[in-house]
């Protein structure tokens, strides 16, 4: 019996997941997306031509409701972004033979006799805090492990005289390396109830841009969902 009830404890020790990181970083670039560039919608003015191109984040119902359970990973991320906002890739080309000054504030999305203003992604949040479902399933089975542990150290304790090391999270480490944290020395066995993601935006369209003579500026903004849908689209600048 003794040595059955050690077995299941080194069993148990194993079995227990390491848990999930508070946070975690995101980069979104121009590479981060793929790119609907068989539609693009393109408004011409007086020195320059605005090219927008929407993100193509398709999937289906089930891979949303597996990356709303995952919420720690890249594609989560981005799907997230892409349920509050529409993400466009705008280039700027300038036609003239001198810089010229481009101003993201200035131009107005004109749909249904309202106006909409794009966003740059230095004016989208940088860090998001969403409910961490797989965490807490990973919380739920790390509890049943511990209670399952207590009993076994419990009914052994009853079957030897010295009791025997009540198992703590370092135990369940199997390979660190000297210097270097692994995830349960790093994150320990219980998650939080909720995850944050950090976003790094790179590849911007600022709110003011120089474009040199005859070159291009291209990078991320956002808007607000759908109004770059269903047609009727027009630009305008203040």
């Amino acid at each position: 019996m003794k040595k059955f009830i050690i077995c299941l404890l080194i069993g148990l020790q194993i079995s227990c997941i390491s848990a999930d990181p508070k946070m975690t970083e995101s980069n979104i670039s121009n590479e981060t997306f793929k790119w609907n560039y068989e539609k693009p919608i393109i408004y011409e003015r007086e020195n320059s031509v605005i090219t927008i191109y929407l993100s193509d984040i398709s999937g289906n119902i089930f891979s949303d409701i597996y990356y709303k359970y995952v919420v720690d990973g890249d594609v989560s991320a981005l799907k997230y972004l892409s349920e509050n906002y529409d993400i466009c890739l705008i280039n700027v080309f300038n036609k003239k033979k001198s810089a010229i000054e481009f101003d993201l504030t200035k131009l107005k999305l004109l749909k249904n006799n309202k106006s909409y203003k794009f966003i740059s992604p230095l004016d989208i949040p940088s860090k998001v805090k969403r409910i961490n479902p797989k965490g807490i399933t990973k919380n739920v089975y790390n509890t049943v492990v511990i209670i399952a542990i207590t009993a076994a150290v419990i009914a052994l304790c009853k079957d030897s005289k010295s009791p025997p090391v009540f198992p703590t999270s370092t135990n369940f480490s199997t390979n660190s390396s000297s210097g270097v944290q692994n995830d349960y020395e790093a994150n320990g066995i219980f998650s939080n109830f909720f995850h944050k993601t950090k976003y790094k935006f790179n590849d911007c369209i600022l709110d003011a841009n120089t474009i040199p003579s005859l070159s291009n500026k291209s990078g991320i903004v956002f808007i607000k969902k759908g109004r770059l849908s269903n047609g009727n689209i027009k630009f305008a600048d203040e």
